[in-house]
């Protein structure tokens, strides 16, 4: 990732707004990281995971959902192929990061369940609120 290379279709790129006070001013937007060729077509949406810091998913029209983590972009962490025409979104559940949303032009909206790369321990669903307001319902039970 060479300074002037810029991301195109294929590719994804993250950008951040300029620092208020730098001098000389930078541009608009300052390109951290680029992810070159993240998928065969375009890339249509990109979402982070709201639990963990450096993964994020992406999508696009080669009809894949590929799952990064940005400190080691040479390939996806995940693949998804679960559409048979462009995906259009892409979406992480914010209360359950491993429930991933998504949304094509095949028709078909596909939620997915990603408990190895997520936050969550494997197969947790249930809120441990949820878990003692149960607990508390049922005493006689004890």
């Amino acid at each position: 990732m060479g300074a002037g290379r810029r991301c195109r279709g294929q590719s994804l790129a993250s950008l951040v707004p300029p620092l208020p006070c730098a001098h000389p001013p930078p541009p608009l937007h300052s390109q951290i990281y680029c992810i070159e060729s993240a998928h065969g077509q375009l890339v249509r949406d990109l979402d982070f995971n709201p639990n963990k810091q450096y993964y994020l998913a992406s999508c696009g029209d080669d009809c894949r959902v590929k799952f990064w983590d940005t400190r080691n972009v040479t390939e996806p962490v995940r693949t998804l192929e679960e559409h048979s025409h462009w995906v259009w979104s892409v979406r992480y559940n914010h209360s359950h990061d491993q429930l991933v949303l998504t949304g094509s032009s095949d028709g078909r909206v596909v939620l997915s369940n990603m408990a190895s790369i997520s936050s969550e321990p494997f197969g947790h669903l249930v809120d441990d609120d949820d878990l003692s307001d149960q607990e508390e319902r049922r005493p006689e039970e004890k």
